[in-house]
Parts: C-alpha cells; structure tokens; sequence
C-alpha cells in the first residue's frame, strides 16, 4: 500500500504468503527513490487511500509499474492503530518505534485492513515485520538491476538469470521466497 501525508509518502509492502511486511517512509526529494524501490518489488496491487487516489504523484508512480492494479481503500485512523498493534504483536517488533514513522506507519496499517477486507477475517497472520532505512540496504537503480540481469536477462527471459540458476527450490512458495 501507498499512502501520502502531506510531504512523507508511506510504503507498506506485504507477501501475503509468506506473512512478511516491510515498510519505509519517504520525503518529496527521495521521490525517484520509492519509484524504484517500487519497480524493484514489482506490486501486483497498489492499495492507497481513497483520498489519495486521484494525487498526481502516486499517479506517476502506479503508471510506471507494469501489470499493477490501482486499488482504493477507506480505513478509520483507529483500526489503523488497531491494525499496527496487532502485527506488532505477531511479529514481536515492539523495539520498533513506529511513531517515529507516521506514513509508513498509516501505510502499513492500511495494506493490512485492506488484506483482511479482501479474506473477509480479522485473523490475518504476519510473521516479520521489516522498517527499511538506506542505511541497511544496497540500493541500486533499475539500469544496474537490468544490466546485472538478477531475475531476467536483458532479453527479459527468466532462463540466463542469476536466479534461474540458483534457483532449485522444489516448491512454488520456495520460489517466490527466494525471489524475494
């Protein structure tokens, strides 16, 4: 999920299957970073706020990713809370001081709602919960991604790639966590 607060945009990021979150925040000058921070993930499904939805800047932002769904979803502030307090709880990342992260923090809580709305239970369950800071990540832009041909060759086949050939995983979900 995306979400814009005034100037910080939030990003929440989830694999439903495997019940992993990952979440940063991101001020107007870092905006070409979330553009490939989002290319790099490569979303199915972009959740924002209805009140967002119409913001040219995650606009711009969804029609650069390919084969991406635009989603609106309206969430009250307290089940955003409500929604944080539980995977804070299930993930036992209470050391994470959310606050400091206000629209990474909506924007978590809103792609989480989202989920249980769409599996219809409030019992969605989260196993990690990551706070992404440059500071613990390599960043690399989308030409050296390409050029590196991580997870497809320039051609864009998945055979040739770094990950075709380390890949020997047995099982679908093997796959799609070693994918990420």
């Amino acid at each position: 999920s995306l979400l814009l607060v005034a100037p910080p945009l939030g990003l929440g990021m989830f694999a439903a299957s495997t019940g992993q979150i990952w979440g940063s925040t991101y001020q107007a000058s870092e905006l070409s970073q979330l553009i490939d921070d989002c290319l790099t993930w490569q979303p199915s499904e972009v959740v924002v706020n209805i009140k967002d939805a119409s913001n040219p800047t995650l606009l711009q932002i969804v029609q650069q990713l390919e084969s991406c769904v635009l989603s609106t979803h309206f969430v009250a502030p307290n089940v955003i809370k409500s929604r944080l307090d539980t995977i804070i709880q299930q993930t036992n990342v209470s050391q994470i001081d959310v606050d400091a992260h206000p629209a990474m923090s909506q924007a978590v809580g809103l792609g989480a709602d989202y989920l249980s709305f769409l599996h219809v239970t409030n019992d969605l369950s989260f196993s990690e919960f990551t706070i992404l800071s440059d500071s613990k990540h390599l960043i690399l832009d989308q030409t050296t991604l390409r050029n590196l041909e991580l997870t497809s060759t320039l051609a864009g086949e998945y055979e040739g790639s770094l990950l075709s050939k380390m890949n020997k995983c047995r099982t679908a979900m093997g796959r799609r966590l070693l994918r990420e």
